[in-house]
């Protein structure tokens, strides 16, 4: 990733828009961005975080700060837009911070929320990035970016990737792969920051290296594993528990084929060793004694095969009780089925006599309705002969109705034709008015040409009106042109103005090597300070050691000495039990010359433990004292070594010279700052003066032709015949003239109108009269051939008058009653008949089955014989029945029974032999990912056994390449005397944290990085941060970072320190290129290209000028 150009506006202390050409910069790799303290130096490098990750450079620092505190609540957005190139392509981001503007209407503010957007530009920039790389005088850059924006914003070289902020945070990631705290440990060493990686304590360095390369993946792992590991025990163990259950619930249905099996003495088809097994024998089902499955003792695979083994002993027994049961069955419903036929044609038999019985009682009742049938069967008959002469009356009495409304509408129709006007006298009515009408075409025009003339008159006002204000507007210009022209001949020539500048510009850049003489002579006094104090301190400490030392000697003497009386006491103690001629018990002597005696004041274990701590707390606080008195006299050494051997006063007096040169020079940056004030007062006034005269000018050219246009207004005006003007009361007369015309026209147009709609109507009425009078004849012919129809009608059914036919007549409703009940009774007579016939039939069916003949060959008569014993016949077949059902519902229950126990066997087997199965696989996919969540969280049960999780392992061997980079870096500066290595000296293990300890090969010791000076722990902090940021991108997808930023620090070098330092970062900007934020004067001579950030007072806006 490299950086192209950058523009910005309204930034932190920056009020204006500036831009950056970052490939000019970096011509030789490596630039400068100087300035005061406070002016805006780092703030390039917030400008370039916002702009890739929304969010400034350091992470303690509040996103307030980039609006610029000179818009304050103005319209004006602040913005920062970037290009930048990853892997061959470019791009474009532009965001605007949130912030709080004034309201457009009205008062009060109103919140702007943050914005951001990503584009990709087109090839076609790498040529404008080519012209800009070009060495100084072959169309070098001036160190704008503007070249790269001004291809970026123009059609068609751009093409949208995100549109909102949130899109343009992943869209960059995605370029990038790398967080906003990865980029800004990567590619910004911020002011203050990359020291305390070094002095940090070990755990928060553990925790910060997890977060720059992202080790929550391997912690993620860990408990990834170990959820796993938990899933698949509980899996296994629910697993485990299903096949215990599976198992006694199979043994129990076993059991219960056995007891069915026994209970009825079934042995056949089971070998010897089947029926010999038990059910009950726990090992052969695969459990312990306890019930459960009995693994680890036995392996899974085995425990199956025993299972089965079982399982098909069950299946055999099962399929013997199965097909003795059936065979039961078969039995029983043949029996059965014999009794429910006799008791079947027995039922059968007493029903069809029953039913016998009373189909002849239907057959009686429906003859004695034949009478009435007849009765209703005539009067349909004689009501279909007057249906005939009922409508004929009917026609005759409509046709009647209709003659009388055709010959009332007749008269209304001769009525409405006296109330109208003949028609020829209409016509010629209306041909008048339109006559009359014909001349609205011509009012029209006349109208048109009114309106025409008092337009023109209009905009002959209008005309004379803006020539009288255009030729005042130019006056006023011209007069204010002149006096600007005077008052900016009256001011100091701009070109002497910008010399004087210039040549306190130069004597001002004298004054940067004070400010760097300066700030190191305040470092060696505060040094000098720090020295004095600590040798004021030191005696102290000795003072403080030696009387730890004298305690510590005091506590020994007084421990050795109750010590000694405790063993001489022991000794007395052993001496009272010897007795003469007995062997002693220490040395085996039967001879006691000399038994020890038992001393006074005697001390006891717990008095004896007590002055051993008292001792052991006096050694460590001889060694706390020592350990003091040692590392103050090596800090006085550092102290005196960075106030190179001044004195207090020595340090003071040339502080105070320093500081009386830079007041002295400080006159000169308020020369200038006035001189350049001035000068811009000029250029204003000189700028002001042009843009006066250019729109007197503008105004006279606008004066002059709209005088033209109000005389050409005059000219259309006249009159073409008298050549006078026209006047707004001629135009007015002509107008209503014209207007009254169109009205009588219009007038004349409507009656016109209205005399043809009379016309037609009475057209109408005339032939809706002829219309109606033949109708009316019509008419008339059919009422007469209606009635004699009607007459032969009545003659022909037998009717004397009119009255009587309809007497006659029946309505359809109860013509259809009388019907239906015909239709019915004749129904009824066929299916009594039909009836009667069909149980005389089954009687005969049924006297020659088997039942009936036995019991009709007992007497003469068959079915009078038969219904006197059909009682009894049926009480004896439902006895027999009775009892068939008995023994078939017991052998069914039998069968069921078995049938049910093996459905339950199947089920049972089934779920046992897939519990087996699936338990058997879980075990065998549990046992590695057991073994892996164990090792990677470094358990004590773990494979390795060495307690080291993965997390830990993964960040301690990321670490030490950071170490080994470092150490690269070292190498070069100052002949290679440090070197970093991962120790333990805070007292801690590796695997709660990441100590450093710092390897000095001048006195082959190591100690820690807080004992280093200010120097030293500036460049051994730097090679750490470069190795970090190195590491960091061959961890996070490849993507070089090819700037590197350093804010800061080089202050606290000397010059054999600094010129070290500054050969590495030459010998590293032939991979990448560095810019270097510093105050210190010395870098101004040995890095040629550089950012120069200035301000005219504190409380003013910040300047930023590129050179290269």
């Amino acid at each position: 990733m490299r950086l192209i150009g950058m523009r910005f506006m309204g930034i932190g202390p920056y009020e204006g828009e500036f831009s950056i050409d970052f490939v000019a910069l970096n011509r030789s790799h490596m630039f400068l961005i100087e300035g005061e303290t406070g002016s805006g130096k780092s703030t390039i490098l917030d400008c370039i975080s916002f702009a890739l990750y929304g969010g400034v450079s350091v992470d303690d620092a509040s996103k307030d700060r980039l609006r610029s505190r000179f818009l304050d609540t103005q319209q004006t957005p602040s913005f920062v837009d970037l290009i930048f190139t990853v892997n061959g392509r470019y791009y474009r981001v532009r965001r605007e911070p949130a912030y709080m503007r004034r309201k457009k209407r009205g008062e009060g503010t109103i919140a702007e929320n943050a914005t951001g957007k990503l584009w990709e530009i087109d090839g076609g920039l790498a040529d404008v990035v080519e012209a800009s790389e070009a060495p100084a005088g072959d169309a070098a850059s001036d160190g704008s970016a503007a070249a790269y924006f001004d291809y970026a914003e123009a059609d068609g070289h751009a093409k949208p990737l995100a549109s909102q902020a949130r899109d343009t945070n992943i869209e960059v990631g995605k370029l990038l792969h790398l967080t906003r705290d990865q980029f800004s440990k990567t590619a910004m060493l911020a002011q203050g920051q990359f020291s305390s990686f070094l002095k940090c304590r070990p755990e928060e360095r553990t925790q910060l290296i997890k977060s720059l390369f992202s080790a929550d993946v391997y912690e993620r792992i860990q408990k990834t594993l170990d959820t796993m590991r938990k899933q698949h025990a509980d899996v296994v163990d629910g697993q485990r528990r299903e096949l215990r259950t599976a198992i006694h619930e199979m043994r129990d249905v076993a059991e219960r084929v056995d007891a069915l099996a026994d209970g009825g003495e079934v042995t056949d088809g089971l070998d010897g060793a089947a029926a010999g097994a038990g059910a009950s024998d726990a090992a052969a089902w695969g459990l312990d004694d306890a019930g459960d499955v009995a693994e680890p003792a036995m392996e899974p695979q085995d425990i199956a095969a025993r299972l089965g083994k079982r399982m098909d002993e069950a299946a055999a027994r099962a399929r013997v009780v199965l097909r003795r049961c059936r065979n039961g069955v078969a039995e029983s419903d043949e029996w059965l089925q014999r009794a429910q036929r006799d008791l079947t044609v027995l039922t059968q038999m007493r029903q069809a006599l029953n039913d016998e019985r009373e189909a002849k009682a239907r057959r009686d009742a429906l003859s004695e309705r034949r009478p009435d049938m007849d009765g209703h069967r005539a009067a349909l008959e004689r009501s279909r002969k007057a249906a005939p002469v009922v409508r004929a009356a009917d026609d005759c009495a409509a046709v009647a109705a209709e003659i009388e409304r055709q010959q009332r509408a007749l008269a209304d129709v001769r009525q409405n034709l006296n109330g109208l006007e003949s028609a020829d006298a209409m016509t010629k009515s209306r041909e008048e008015a339109l006559r009359q009408a014909a001349g609205r075409p011509m009012a029209e025009a006349a109208l048109q040409s009114a309106l025409t003339l008092r337009e023109q008159l209009d905009k002959l006002a209008a005309a004379q009106q803006r020539a009288a204000q255009r030729r005042e507007q130019a006056e006023r210009l011209r007069d204010e042109a002149d006096a600007a022209d005077s008052a900016v001949a009256r001011l100091d020539d701009p070109a002497t103005v910008e010399d004087r500048i210039r040549e306190l510009v130069r004597r001002e850049a004298l004054q940067a090597q004070l400010d760097d003489r300066l700030h190191a002579a305040n470092g060696r006094l505060d040094h000098a300070r720090k020295r004095d104090a600590d040798r004021w301190r030191l005696d102290g400490l000795r003072a403080a050691a030696k009387e730890a030392g004298a305690d510590r000697a005091a506590a020994k003497d007084a421990y050795e000495q109750a010590q000694e009386t405790f063993l001489s006491a022991s000794a007395a103690a052993l001496a009272d039990r010897l007795v003469t001629g007995h062997p002693c018990p220490v040395c085996g002597g039967t001879e006691h010359p000399s038994p020890a005696v038992r001393p006074q004041d005697v001390p006891d274990e717990d008095h004896l433990a007590e002055l051993a701590d008292r001792m052991n707390a006096a050694v460590q606080r001889a060694a706390d004292a020592a350990n003091a008195v040692s590392l103050c006299e090596q800090l006085i050494d550092s102290e005196d070594r960075q106030a190179e051997g001044l004195g207090e006063a020595a340090a003071e007096t040339a502080v105070r010279k320093l500081r009386e040169e830079c007041d002295a020079a400080a006159q000169l940056t308020v020369q200038r700052k006035r001189l350049e004030t001035r000068l811009a007062e000029i250029r204003a006034k000189t700028e002001d003066a042009k843009q006066r005269r250019q729109q007197a000018e503008v105004a006279a050219v606008a004066s002059d032709s709209a005088q033209e246009l109000a005389e050409s207004a005059e000219t259309a005006c006249l009159d073409a015949e008298t050549g006078k003007p026209y006047t707004d009361e001629t135009a007015h007369q002509r107008e209503e003239q014209a207007r009254q015309a169109i009205a009588a026209c219009d007038d004349q147009a409507a009656r016109a109108e209205e005399l043809g709609r009379l016309i037609a109507r009475r057209a109408e009425l005339e032939q809706r009269a002829d219309r109606i009078e033949s109708a009316v004849a019509t008419l008339g012919e059919q009422h007469a051939r209606a009635m004699a129809q009607r007459d032969e009608l009545l003659a022909a059914g037998g009717f004397a008058t009119e009255d009587e036919a309809r007497a006659a007549a029946l309505d359809e409703s109860a013509a259809a009653r009388l019907q239906a009940a015909l239709d019915r009774y004749a129904a009824d007579t066929e299916v009594a008949a039909a009836e009667l016939a069909r149980i005389r039939r089954e009687l005969d069916g049924l006297l020659r089955t088997p039942t009936c003949r036995a019991i009709a060959a007992q007497a003469d008569d068959g079915i009078r014989a038969i219904a006197e014993e059909l009682p009894d016949a049926l009480t004896a077949a439902q006895t027999r029945v009775a009892a068939a059902e008995q023994a078939h519902e017991a052998a069914i229950r039998a069968e069921e029974q078995a049938v049910g126990l093996d459905t339950d066997r199947e089920r049972r087997a089934a779920t046992l032999a897939k519990a087996a199965q699936v338990w058997a696989a879980s075990c065998a996919r549990f046992a590695p990912i057991r073994d892996m969540a164990l090792l990677a969280s470094g358990r004590s049960e773990s494979p390795a056994g060495d307690g080291l999780s993965l997390v830990t392992y993964a960040v301690t061997e990321r670490f030490r390449d950071v170490l080994d980079r470092a150490n690269d870096i070292l190498k070069d500066i100052r002949g290679g005397v440090y070197e970093l290595r991962l120790g333990t000296h805070e007292g801690r293990a590796v695997k709660t944290g990441l100590p450093i300890e710092v390897f000095d090969r001048r006195s082959d010791l190591a100690t820690e990085a807080s004992t280093l000076s200010g120097g030293e722990t500036f460049f051994v902090s730097l090679a750490l941060s470069l190795a970090l940021a190195d590491i960091i991108q061959a961890e996070n997808g490849g993507i070089s970072m090819d700037t590197l930023f350093i804010d800061e620090g080089f202050g606290s070098l000397s010059e054999d320190y600094l010129d070290d330092v500054l050969a590495v970062l030459r010998s590293m900007s032939r991979h990448r290129d560095i810019g270097v934020i510093s105050h210190v004067g010395l870098l101004k001579d040995q890095i040629p290209e550089r950012i120069s950030v200035t301000r005219i007072t504190e409380d003013s806006s910040s300047r930023l000028t590129v050179i290269v």
